[in-house]
């Protein structure tokens, strides 16, 4: 088996496969929009813009790098992991069924990876 057999993509139909149906079409819709986009710009070398008032050496462009390595289904496993806890604990709090707030999660999901 290689990364071509298992990807992200069936790591999030897996996850969504024990989700409830009410919360499938959102989540879905949510792990379309940012993971495949944040995984590319990952892997694209991407730089950080410097940062304003820094001294003239510091003062350019750094590449993207991992502090530790880790694989994009490393990457996903996590982010599924952080919300489903985000979900249950706004379940908890809100003392509510689990229906996805969309407004919530998109804002909370952009962030995690």
């Amino acid at each position: 088996m290689n990364t071509s057999d298992v990807n992200w993509p069936l790591l999030v139909d897996r996850w969504l496969a024990k989700r409830p149906e009410r919360e499938v079409d959102v989540l879905r819709e949510l792990c379309d929009r940012y993971i495949g986009p944040t995984l590319e710009y990952l892997a694209s070398k991407a730089s950080v813009p410097p940062v304003s008032g820094a001294p003239p050496t510091q003062n350019k462009p750094s590449q993207l790098r991992h502090v530790v390595s880790v694989t994009e289904m490393g990457m996903v496993n996590t982010l599924l992991t952080l919300v489903e806890v985000s979900l249950q604990v706004f379940v908890f709090l809100t003392h509510t069924d689990t229906s996805v707030n969309r407004d919530i999660f998109s804002h909370d999901t952009n962030f995690d990876i």
